[in-house]
């Protein structure tokens, strides 16, 4: 649909990215001769930065409501913390994470987009509604899926329901989608071979899309 629509001149091409961080606040090792460690945030802004990104989707971010704390202190904190990334151009919603590996946020440039409204499906799966300096809207579709095959399909079988009653404009999905519906077309030759086990799970899953039609 986007790409038919781009094709008819119906809307300007927009940049979209996603992240899974696994920990906003991680480190990892700086590339290079000097050494040293860099902030997983420091880096994705530099890399928005220097592709232009205009919507970025993020999963695991890892920010939790720690005991004792209520859901708005817990929302401030994490909105502290991600500041310094949004400095004064980009604006965001988010989720806290239900678990120590979850939570999503959706970042957007200010000078491109409006806030519309924003819907949470629940706390790993985001639904933000936007508007560009065009007058379009952008439903953005922000989700990390589960690791295993059952909650996963009762996500998509909730994004399916919910979806026609939210959407606005035009759908993008930005996800870590944390399961491979078709065999890889890129193997190492000693991988071509799958164990049977992993055909018939990825057969049992696809038999469960087609139900869903998606």
């Amino acid at each position: 649909m986007m790409s038919q629509d781009f094709d008819r001149g119906l809307f300007r091409p927009h940049s979209f990215m996603s992240s899974n961080m696994n920990g906003w606040e991680a480190v990892e090792p700086r590339k290079g001769k000097a050494g040293g460690k860099v902030l997983r945030w420091h880096k994705l802004r530099s890399i928005t930065k220097s592709h232009g990104v205009e919507i970025l989707a993020v999963q695991e971010h890892h920010f939790r409501q720690k005991e004792g704390e209520g859901h708005p202190e817990a929302m401030q904190r994490l909105e502290n913390a991600m500041s310094r990334f949004k400095w004064i151009d980009w604006d965001m919603t988010a989720t806290l994470a239900d678990t120590p590996r979850s939570g999503v946020a959706t970042f957007w440039k200010k000078d491109k987009f409006k806030y519309v409204t924003h819907h949470q499906l629940d706390q790993r799966v985001l639904i933000t509604i936007l508007q560009d300096d065009d007058g379009a809207k952008w439903t953005i579709l922000n989700a990390h899926f589960h690791n295993d095959a059952g909650p996963r399909k009762q996500q998509w079988e909730k994004i399916v329901s919910e979806m026609p009653k939210l959407k606005q404009g035009h759908l993008v999905i930005l996800a870590d989608h944390n399961s491979v519906l078709d065999p890889a077309l890129d193997q190492h030759p000693a991988a071509e071979v799958e164990p049977s086990h992993k055909v018939k799970s990825r057969e049992r899953e696809q038999a469960a899309y087609m139900e869903l039609q998606i």
